[in-house]
């Protein structure tokens, strides 16, 4: 059986990697920036970004990058409505 998303063998994929970060517990090693979904660099769709959050969510990625300046709250929003 093979990966949809990247035409790999299920076999040869690996977990995400964890690590400890303090009083969170773990999280994965990858973050997902939230500048491009926030609007920063320029336009992306809000159901574009909805579904990168979501695969990033479905390979593993727990640790999701916002801040106010990503697009006035507007990255926050698409996390929400992501989830």
């Amino acid at each position: 059986m093979r990966c949809a998303k990247c035409a790999r063998p299920e076999s040869t994929l690996k977990p995400m990697e964890k690590r400890a970060f303090g009083i969170l517990g773990e999280i994965s090693c990858l973050t997902l920036g939230g500048g491009r979904i926030g609007q920063v660099w320029g336009a992306t769709s809000r159901d574009e970004a909805v579904v990168t959050v979501r695969e990033a969510v479905e390979a593993g990625i727990t640790f999701l990058d916002v801040a106010p300046g990503y697009g006035r709250g507007e990255a926050e929003l698409v996390i929400g409505a992501a989830f």
